[in-house]
């Protein structure tokens, strides 16, 4: 039997039970991501994306993140500092900056983070590259580990499209790469 204390009771519960979850569906109705949307099915990184020999003329991190203008087709070198496991995304590093491995006496267990790295030169020699689906909003979802000595560290060249966000944050979307 249900008394009125216990209807009052279930009524509370279920308030308290809506307010402990509205954060959580506010926060995901008004997140502002510029994000791309991650693909839902798992593919792997399309041979279209590899390049036999690596696109002529192509500049340094630092001189792409300094003259980036949103949309601009840029040939990009330098050396993959890390990559998503299960997204065709990756961060490529200045060939001027130093991996932790390349600097006497370091035996940090994970180079490729360039934490011995001046943090300043660090934001300045880093830029973002993704492969995406042919429609070019979805994020392909794929590691690239492996594609064609896709590693940590290793040399790559891209070629895509810029896109720069008002943070200046600058994203390639890769049209073609080379791993060296």
């Amino acid at each position: 039997m249900t008394t009125p204390d216990s209807i009052g009771f279930l009524r509370a519960m279920r308030t308290l039970a809506l307010f402990a979850f509205l954060p959580l569906l506010v926060g995901a109705a008004c997140s502002d991501k510029a994000e791309p949307e991650v693909s839902t099915t798992d593919v792997k990184v399309p041979e279209s994306f590899w390049v036999n020999d690596a696109p002529a003329a192509a500049q340094d991190v630092t001189a792409v993140r300094a003259e980036a203008k949103d949309g601009a087709e840029v040939t990009v070198i330098g050396r993959i500092q890390d990559y998503r496991d299960g997204q065709a995304q990756f961060f490529l590093a200045d060939r001027a900056l130093m991996p932790c491995n390349d600097r006497q006496n370091d035996s940090c267990p994970t180079p490729w983070d360039y934490c011995c790295e001046d943090r300043d030169k660090l934001e300045k020699g880093l830029l973002t590259v993704e492969l995406r689906e042919p429609s070019g909003k979805k994020l392909l979802k794929s590691s690239l580990r492996g594609f064609h000595g896709f590693e940590h560290l290793k040399e790559a060249v891209v070629r895509g499209k810029t896109h720069v966000d008002d943070a200046g944050n600058v994203v390639v979307v890769a049209s073609a790469l080379h791993v060296r």
